[in-house]
């Protein structure tokens, strides 16, 4: 971005025309650093309407758990610029595995899910937001999860035969 001057008659004084799609807040930025004497022109390249984005904040749930087992999921979602329908679909290695339709009111919610994993091994396991919006790159959260088939081995120790002890040797 460059200052120029324009010929021409009359007074110069000095400005700043700032071009701006409105998503950052890029005037207050640029006026901190001109003297208060130097006015910022703002020329929008879109609407000057509320950016509409719902984005997935987080996704959690086990990084571990058996085969056969059902894992709970749960993804905190958070809308801005009004109420939308969408939905959700929940993924394991990049294929749907669930699918939820809802309306997402501005502001923040939290959705959950159960999966269950048949066979062991490494998943990628994400929620992802089906409706568009005006930034797409946040509508997709992932985690990995390992699905193990082993025993289980447990320690009790105690310091005399409790009942619980008794029910767990027999």
């Amino acid at each position: 971005m460059g200052i120029q001057t324009l010929s021409g008659e009359g007074e110069r004084r000095p400005a700043v025309v700032l071009i701006s799609d409105g998503r950052s807040s890029s005037v207050a930025a640029t006026s901190a650093y001109l003297p208060r004497s130097v006015p910022v022109y703002v020329l929008m390249t879109q609407d000057a309407r509320t950016l509409a984005d719902t984005r997935v904040l987080s996704l959690e749930g086990p990084r571990l758990c058996r085969k056969g087992d059902t894992a709970t999921l749960s993804a905190r979602i958070f809308r801005t610029g009004g109420e939308v329908s969408g939905g959700v679909e929940w993924l394991v290695n990049d294929s749907p595995m669930a699918r939820e339709d809802l309306q997402i009111a501005e502001g923040s919610t939290t959705l959950t899910t159960q999966l269950k994993f048949d066979e062991p091994g490494w998943f990628r396991v994400g929620v992802r937001l089906t409706e568009s919006d005006d930034v797409d790159r946040n509508n997709i959260r992932e985690v990995m999860v390992e699905v193990v088939d082993q025993p289980l081995n447990v320690l009790l120790v105690s310091g005399s035969s409790h009942y619980d002890f008794r029910y767990l040797r027999d």
